[in-house]
């Protein structure tokens, strides 16, 4: 198996609850137009063809099909749109955090994971600059390398280090102050 391909294969052993779809480097766009058919048990299968008909491994990442099929809603703060700035000053409010899975894209933002709900639809919120990933979407996922500056989407906070050194995620329910929040964007 390609090197590339071992390194994606490992990190969906990491996620393994999680359905996958193989992500191009550098455009974040799936491999296969036809990625919602994409299920974690012929991802693999998939990248190992395309290696072998176009003779190089163009997916260097893989994505996180969100909504039911894994069952993650995931918020998105974006760095260059003030979301930051916008979701602590919702935690200041709240007087609290919110100890979730989080991962940090590189140098352009965060994502929070939730446990799905069918209550939130895809937002994408100019005033806040939040984004709801839910059913019929992606992320990119932990451990890929972002499309342009080449950083890593590495765990931020929200999980627990095993003894190989792999970790495992702790994601909770979307607090309902924050749900009940998100639904009037």
């Amino acid at each position: 198996m390609d090197t590339k391909i071992s390194r994606i294969a490992k990190n969906a052993e990491l996620f393994s609850d999680w359905e996958w779809v193989p992500i191009a480097l550098r455009n974040a766009m799936p491999l296969d137009s036809d990625w919602k058919q994409i299920t974690k048990d012929n991802c693999l299968g998939i990248l190992e063809s395309h290696l072998w008909t176009t003779g190089s491994a163009q997916a260097n990442n893989l994505g996180i099909v969100t909504g039911s099929p894994s069952n993650l809603t995931v918020l998105e703060l974006p760095q260059k749109t003030g979301a930051i700035t916008t979701w602590n000053k919702l935690l200041a409010q709240q007087d609290m955090d919110v100890d979730t899975f989080m991962i940090q894209m590189g140098e352009s933002g965060f994502q929070l994971y939730f446990e799905y709900t069918s209550q939130l639809r895809r937002i994408k919120n100019e005033k806040t600059g939040f984004r709801i990933r839910t059913t019929g979407e992606f992320i990119i996922a932990p451990y890929s390398v972002h499309e342009v500056s080449g950083f890593q989407y590495l765990p931020f906070s929200g999980f627990v280090e095993n003894s190989d050194g792999s970790i495992t995620p702790t994601i909770i329910k979307m607090p309902k102050w924050l749900k009940k929040y998100l639904k009037t964007l």
